[in-house]
């Protein structure tokens, strides 16, 4: 599956603010393909596969700056991206408050300030 919207925006941001420490993320943005999303109902996972990528040994979970916002929540969302192996692995995105985050929530009505 192709990243939509909402993956892209916060890869991207992610990416772009982290560039210093892990350069070699810009890359794999080409190569990256949604394996699955799993809806958790305060939030979500998505998985990502590769195509064409080397291995190597960093690991870490790393964010950005920018906030992120959807109408239908009150407070800012926390997203999260894990690198494992030195490859995205999943990103994250979890709300903060006890609104219900699931299948049903307009991923493409999103703000990231």
């Amino acid at each position: 599956m192709k990243l939509n919207k909402l993956e892209t925006a916060l890869l991207k941001v992610i990416v772009e603010e982290n560039k210093q420490k892990y350069p070699f993320l810009e890359e794999q943005l080409a190569n990256l393909i949604v394996l699955n999303r799993t809806f958790t109902g305060v939030g979500m996972y998505v998985n990502f596969l590769y195509t064409n990528l080397n291995d190597k040994e960093e690991s870490n979970i790393i964010s950005s700056s920018k906030t992120l916002l959807f109408p239908q929540f009150e407070y800012e969302l926390t997203y999260v991206l894990f690198i494992t192996n030195s490859k995205m692995h999943f990103l994250e995105i979890v709300t903060n408050e006890d609104t219900l985050f699931d299948n049903t929530t307009n991923l493409d009505d999103f703000r990231l300030e």
